[in-house]
C-alpha cells in the first residue's frame, strides 16, 4: 500500500466588477409568467441575492412547481429540459455524462453542488457527481454556464450545478407519496416538518425507488434522506445544519454495437454480454452523506459574515466493464471542508473574499479477481491487487474582488 500526501493551493486576486455569478441556495420560481421570470432571484460570486436579470452571466433555473411537474427518476429528467444543459445516463442508469459549452466527456470540468457546497473532493472529481445529489427530491436547481468561482469551490471550469434542497416552510406539515410506472418501477417518499420552539423549525425529505429497467441488466435501486434545520439565534445571526444522504446500487449495462442492434435489439446488454457471463457481480454503487453547518453573522451594518462547516463521506464501486480483464475499482474519500465569505460595502463598493478550504483522506483499491489471460493480444493479469493506495489531500481556493454599483 502506498500513501501520498497532496497539497494544492490556488489564489486569485481581481479587483474588478465580480461578473463570475455562483448559485443561489433558495428556491426560485419556475412560472412562465413574464414578470416572475423577470423577477428570478439568484446569487453572483458573492453569494448575495440579486436579480436574475442583473446578472452578466448565462444562469438558468428551475423551480420547486415544475419539479414536482417533472418527477425526475434520473439526472436527465431534471436538467435536459434546462436550454444548453444535456446530461447522458450511461449504462450504470444513475451513472452520466454531462455536456454544457462542451461535447460529452468525463473529464473534471463541472462542479458539482448540493445546497451551495460540493459533493465531491475537488482532488478526486468524478463525472458520476450528480449521483452524489439527492436530485429526485430537491427544492430547485441552477445551472450557471462557465467559469465560477473558489467562493463555491474549484472545478467550475465550463459549468456550475446546485441542485438545492425544499426548504422548511415554518409550519406544521407532512406528506407521503406513492409513484408507479412500467419496467417495474416504484418509488416511496415522504416528508414533514414543524416548528421547534419560536426561533427554529426543521424539515425532513426522504425517497425510496427501484426499478427493473427498460433494457435487460438495468435494475437499479435508491434512496435519497435530507434534514434540514434552521435557527434564528437573534437579529445577527442565524444557523443552517443540513444532513444529506443517498445510496444507489444499479446493474450495468454496455453500449449497442450497430444500427442493426438499436433497431432490432435495443433492450440487449449490448457490448458487456460476455462480462456477465464472468459470473462477477457487474453493479455500480454509490454512497452518499454530509453535514454541514452554515452561519450567517451581520457583524455590523456594513459588514455579513458567512462560514459553512462540513464534513462529507463518499464512496464508488463498479466494474470496469470497459476493460478486458474486468477489475473491481472501491473509491472512498473523507472530507472536513471550510467555505467562508466576507461581504464589507464601503459606498458604492462591495468588497467580497471567498475562501474554501478542504481536507480530504481518500483510499482506492482496483483489484482483479480472477486470472485473466488475453485471447489475442495484451498483457495476462494475475489475481490480485492493481492499485491499493491511500492519498491525503489538503486545497485551499482564495478569491478577492470589488463590486461597484
Amino acid at each position: 500500500m502506498n500513501t501520498k500526501i497532496v497539497l494544492s493551493t490556488t489564489l486569485f486576486s481581481a479587483l474588478s466588477i465580480c461578473s463570475s455569478p455562483v448559485l443561489s441556495e433558495e428556491n426560485t420560481s419556475s412560472d412562465t409568467d413574464l414578470g416572475e421570470v423577470l423577477g428570478t432571484i439568484t446569487v453572483t460570486a458573492t453569494r448575495t441575492q440579486e436579480k436574475k436579470t442583473d446578472v452578466p452571466a448565462s444562469i438558468d433555473s428551475k423551480g420547486q412547481e415544475e419539479i414536482e411537474l417533472d418527477s425526475p427518476i434520473l439526472q436527465k429528467e431534471l436538467f435536459n429540459s434546462i436550454a444548453g444543459v444535456r446530461v447522458t445516463q450511461t449504462g450504470s442508469t444513475i451513472g452520466h455524462m454531462t455536456s454544457i459549452r462542451m461535447p460529452t466527456n468525463t473529464g473534471p470540468y463541472y462542479l458539482f453542488l448540493q445546497d451551495g457546497i460540493p459533493v465531491q473532493s475537488s482532488g478526486f472529481f468524478n463525472h458520476n457527481g450528480l449521483a452524489y445529489t439527492n436530485f429526485s427530491s430537491s427544492g430547485s436547481t441552477e445551472v450557471l454556464k462557465g467559469a465560477g468561482t473558489a467562493l463555491y469551490g474549484s472545478d467550475a471550469v465550463a459549468a456550475t450545478i446546485n441542485v438545492i434542497s425544499k426548504k422548511p416552510t415554518g409550519e406544521k406539515e407532512y406528506g407521503l407519496k406513492t409513484e408507479a410506472g412500467s419496467d417495474g418501477f416504484l418509488r416511496i417518499g415522504g416528508n414533514a416538518g414543524g416548528i421547534i420552539g419560536e426561533k427554529a423549525d426543521i424539515s425532513v425529505e426522504f425517497s425510496h425507488a427501484k426499478s427493473d429497467g427498460w433494457r435487460d441488466h438495468t435494475a437499479f435501486e435508491r434512496d435519497e434522506l435530507s434534514i434540514t434545520h434552521y435557527y434564528d439565534a437573534n437579529d445577527n445571526n442565524s444557523f443552517k445544519t443540513v444532513l444529506s444522504a443517498n445510496r444507489s446500487d444499479a446493474e450495468m449495462s454496455g453500449s449497442l454495437i450497430g444500427l442493426d442492434e438499436l433497431k432490432n435489439n435495443p433492450t440487449s446488454v449490448g457490448d458487456i454480454a460476455l462480462a456477465l457471463e464472468s459470473g462477477l457481480e457487474i453493479k455500480r454503487k454509490f454512497d452518499f452523506a454530509r453535514l454541514s453547518t452554515e452561519w450567517t453573522h451581520d457583524f455590523s451594518d456594513t459588514t455579513e459574515l458567512n462560514t459553512i462547516a462540513y464534513l462529507r463521506s463518499n464512496r464508488n464501486r463498479y466494474t470496469a466493464t470497459w476493460e478486458p480483464n474486468l477489475p473491481n475499482n472501491d473509491s472512498k474519500t473523507k472530507t472536513i471542508g471550510l467555505m467562508f465569505k466576507a461581504n464589507i460595502a464601503k459606498g458604492k463598493h462591495n468588497f467580497i473574499t471567498g475562501l474554501d478550504a478542504e481536507y480530504t483522506q481518500a483510499s482506492t483499491k482496483y483489484t482483479q479477481l480472477f486470472d485473466f489471460v488475453p485471447t489475442l493480444f495484451g498483457a495476462s493479469v494475475p489475481t490480485g491487487s492493481i492499485y491499493d493506495y491511500d492519498v491525503d489531500y489538503f486545497s485551499i481556493d482564495y478569491t478577492v474582488c470589488k463590486q461597484s454599483h
